[in-house]
């Protein structure tokens, strides 16, 4: 037959344990081994004493709430890897977008320069020397190719550890916010470097996504 366990008398041991708890100001809360040890010491107001119960009378039942426990988490753990690499997914889709709208943008910021300045080039006192270095000034400012070979690095630092998994889940999730912190950095260097709408449309995309991931790496328990 299976362990008959006095519900009702625990639930006020527990009420009884807590309403000392608080009056001694004490933060942990009391555990069901701690309600366990307590059952074999406290009498009933009558003074009968209850029946005693060992740890081994409640063990089986205790045994089976944690295995259920830990199939939850599990099953929390495995949907939270999904999301996570499915918003990882998106980025990576966000940066190849990014590089193809910033490929040439040098090219075609120096087209519009040289398109505006096309008048003056006519006044005695235009220095086609000096236009020329500020045409290389503006060239390099605009280039984002560094930026966009590091959030390349990035992602892929991310990539290993959604995808990885580590012994350290509080540490993974540090880890995935530290990237996610460099990511968002490379995004808004691009948007600032490029000054095109659609390039900017596509970082405030990624950027939702960085949010949401920041959210789910702070549930990594």
């Amino acid at each position: 037959s299976g362990v008959l366990v006095d519900e009702a008398y625990f639930k006020g041991l527990a009420e009884a344990v807590e309403r000392v708890r608080s009056s001694l100001g004490l933060i942990q809360p009391a555990s069901l081994e701690t309600l366990v040890a307590f059952a074999n010491l406290v009498r009933s107001e009558g003074g009968s004493a209850r029946p005693r119960m060992s740890w081994d009378d409640v063990s089986p039942a205790f045994a089976e709430a944690l295995t259920l426990l830990q199939g939850s988490r599990r099953r929390e753990g495995e949907a939270l890897g999904r999301d996570l690499r499915e918003r990882h997914g998106k980025l990576a889709e966000l940066a190849s977008a990014l590089e193809a709208r910033t490929s040439g943008a040098s090219a075609r910021a120096v087209s519009r320069l040289r398109q505006r300045l096309s008048a003056l080039l006519e006044t005695p006192e235009f220095d086609p020397q000096r236009l020329a270095q500020e045409v290389a000034v503006l060239a390099d400012r605009s280039d984002v190719t560094e930026e966009l070979v590091r959030l390349r690095a990035h992602l892929e630092h991310l990539a290993q550890l959604v995808d990885g998994g580590s012994t350290d889940a509080e540490g993974s999730g540090r880890r995935i916010e530290f990237w996610l912190q460099e990511i968002g950095r490379e995004f808004n260097t691009v948007a600032s470097k490029s000054q095109d709408a659609d390039v900017s449309a596509l970082v405030v995309e990624a950027k939702a996504e960085l949010e949401k991931m920041r959210e789910q790496a702070q549930n990594i328990e």
